[in-house]
């Protein structure tokens, strides 16, 4: 497994008290990852559990069998994720986000992808995602959905003109 230095002030916050360096293994980087997730979630299902109903309730899926049986059984056609943070923290994706995007593909199932970084083109996120994921060859550039896109679609249906109409 490939080990990454980490400095004092990177060291990810569920390791205690590190040394000024250290080296970590990427299973451990990932599991720490892997724990933070866990927490958040906890902290959001205390919140929408006094908030919500139980029908709105949002649906923590764990294991690769949960997530199997619940596509099987409910007929949801289209999935929406977002990008940095969610399927890969820079160039490392998460723990299971290539293995999901590819069953969700292969079943036939509207996958987009989301991200309000305006930096890229769908190209460039397209090709970033197909790296990261490893998924070449299944990504389509309409299934990226940038706010750079986003605000240009939006713009092109108000049928603004040059130097004519002015947005306020």
């Amino acid at each position: 497994s490939s080990k990454h230095q980490v400095s004092r002030g990177t060291m990810p916050p569920l390791f205690s008290s590190p040394p000024d360096e250290a080296l970590y293994t990427s299973a451990d980087i990932i599991d720490t990852i892997r724990k933070e997730s866990v927490l958040e979630m906890e902290k959001v299902t205390e919140v929408v559990n006094t908030s919500c109903s139980e029908s709105k309730r949002p649906l923590l899926i764990e294991t690769n069998d949960d997530f199997n049986s619940y596509i099987h059984n409910n007929s949801i056609e289209n999935f929406l994720f977002d990008c940095d943070g969610v399927l890969y923290r820079g160039t490392d994706a998460m723990p299971c986000a290539s293995q999901t995007i590819q069953q969700l593909i292969s079943r036939g199932k509207k996958v987009f992808f989301v991200t309000n970084n305006a930096a890229s083109t769908r190209m460039e996120l397209k090709t970033k995602l197909e790296k990261v994921l490893n998924c070449r060859g299944i990504l389509k550039e309409d299934m990226m959905i940038g706010s750079a896109y986003v605000a240009g679609q939006y713009l092109k249906s108000c049928k603004l003109k040059k130097d004519s109409d002015t947005i306020t």
